[in-house]
């Protein structure tokens, strides 16, 4: 097991990002431009940026909770702390919806 903690989520490698099976941000989290960069990054496997916030705030209701993202599961979930399942997605990629595609292949 490999753990990254960091401050500034872009600091993490692109690399470890695009690899990491676990994600866990903690709360509260003062920094707004963080949590966006997060859901820009993340939010597609969580049915959107918008989404992906509401996930955060619902997890994070109490100081020291925690959104739990599971990013290797298929489909995706998310837990408020490590037990309380918030979210699984229904499994649907973008490329089985051709409009959320960026025509930018």
């Amino acid at each position: 097991m490999l753990v990254f903690a960091s401050q500034l989520f872009r600091a993490v490698p692109s690399i470890v990002r695009q690899n990491a099976t676990f994600a866990l941000i903690g709360s509260p989290n003062p920094n707004g431009k963080e949590l966006l960069k997060m859901a820009e990054e993340l939010g597609s496997q969580y049915d959107g940026d918008k989404n992906f916030l509401k996930l955060y705030r619902q997890a994070s209701q109490k100081k020291y909770d925690f959104l739990y993202l599971d990013l290797q599961s298929n489909p995706s979930k998310a837990y408020r702390n490590f037990n309380d399942l918030i979210y699984e997605s229904k499994g649907i990629s973008a490329l089985d919806q051709p409009e959320l595609l960026n025509n930018t292949f």
